[in-house]
């Protein structure tokens, strides 16, 4: 057998190619079971029709059990905040049960906003105020717990980059900054740039800020779009790195002709993206109220289920999704541009949903998928997430 190995080894090296040893956890991930029907244990709280006539079962809590979603809501967030730190906060907690309800808001934001600001006021010890914005105040205990974990993770993270030697390093879409403080921490001289969801992100910000004083990390955060940020060295990075952005990010084409001109010749892309496909992949505000709905209700139809099933989160969902979800990336178009912008896939990695979300993913639902979109395959709708290195050749 070793024989046999050796011998097959001579002859792809002999054309070029390479015998790579895949962990069994890997070859796991391209086994996919379909099922023959789903069984959903959640309740139907309306049967929706679409314009041209199909029908879809809607389920309490469904949209929920998948992301949490009410806490994209700075005043729905700091109020589970506050009640986690307080004792008598069974008020609180009723009326936030009562605000958020089984599946979308169920009061105008600005009502629960008013209420929020009342009670914040009441407990502003646990708070930082800035322009009239309430933060939370950072527990450092947490933090260096927090971090600590942050590091391990971001060491194992860059073990697929492979280089142990100091890298100038920028992180597009960094959010609060931990994996760039990680990096810092590690060494890495480190610059981050995120544009923020809204023009003014008081939270963000204060966070990164905080950081940085509590770990000691040197990172030059900027404020802006990737795709029109122009300061930046021609050249300078060794590696460009993200987690969770490049399905945000509308103009993928674009945004690798941008990193491309600041990436050094043989230097590298290190991300994690989601997929649009997968069951949870319209994130928060575009999940849909039944399994992977999002990826068949589009467009006008797309507007009318908002404005019917999510009648208070109707503007935040559809301009959310309208500016800051790209729904063109799956596996196909993520790996031709890649190689039609002069780099070169060294690895990928994708990710299986868990097994309780993939039940529901049964032969009927992927042929109603595939047929309404003829640009995706199987690997798409069963993998929750990808993570690539591709290396600037040209």
């Amino acid at each position: 057998m070793q024989f046999l190995k050796k011998q097959i080894k001579r002859i792809l090296k002999f054309f070029g190619f390479k015998l790579i040893k895949f962990p069994e956890s890997s070859l796991q991930q391209l086994n996919f079971n379909i099922t023959k029907s789903s069984h959903i244990k959640e309740k139907v709280f309306k049967i929706y029709t679409t314009t041209d006539g199909r029908k879809y079962k809607l389920y309490k809590n469904y949209r929920y059990g998948l992301k949490k979603s009410y806490l994209s809501f700075t005043s729905i967030r700091n109020l589970f905040f506050l009640a986690n730190r307080i004792k008598d906060n069974k008020k609180i907690l009723q009326n936030l049960n009562s605000f958020i309800g089984t599946h979308t808001l169920t009061c105008p934001l600005h009502q629960i906003n008013d209420y929020a600001n009342e009670v914040l006021k009441k407990y502003s010890e646990f708070f930082i105020v800035q322009n009239n914005v309430f933060i939370p105040k950072v527990n450092e205990v947490s933090f260096d717990l927090n971090l600590k974990k942050y590091i391990f993770w971001t060491k194992n993270y860059l073990n697929y980059y492979n280089q142990r030697k100091k890298l100038k390093i920028l992180e597009i879409g960094t959010g609060t900054g931990m994996l760039s403080i990680s990096l810092s921490l590690l060494g890495h001289e480190v610059f981050a740039i995120d544009k923020n969801y809204h023009k003014i992100d008081e939270h963000s910000q204060y966070l990164r800020n905080k950081y940085l004083q509590l770990s000691g990390a040197k990172v030059k955060f900027i404020t802006g779009d990737i795709l029109k940020f122009k300061k930046f060295k021609k050249h300078y990075f060794d590696l460009i790195i993200s987690i969770s952005v490049l399905e945000h990010i509308k103009n993928f084409p674009l945004l690798l002709e941008c990193l491309k001109k600041i990436l050094k010749k043989d230097g590298f892309l290190l991300h994690k993206y989601g997929h649009f496909w997968s069951e949870e992949g319209a994130h928060s505000l575009g999940n849909f109220d039944a399994p992977w709905l999002h990826t068949l209700i589009k467009e006008k139809e797309l507007d009318r289920y908002l404005k019917k099933i999510r009648p208070y989160e109707y503007i935040y969902c559809k301009n959310w999704m309208k500016q800051n979800l790209n729904t063109k990336i799956n596996s196909s178009y993520v790996q031709k541009n890649l190689v039609n912008k002069g780099f070169s896939i060294e690895s990928w990695i994708e990710s299986k949903n868990h097994k309780k979300r993939l039940k529901y993913l049964d032969s009927n639902l992927i042929n109603e998928i595939l047929k309404a979109n003829s640009d995706i395959n199987l690997s798409d709708l069963f993998c929750s997430d990808t993570t690539f290195l591709a290396k600037n050749i040209l």
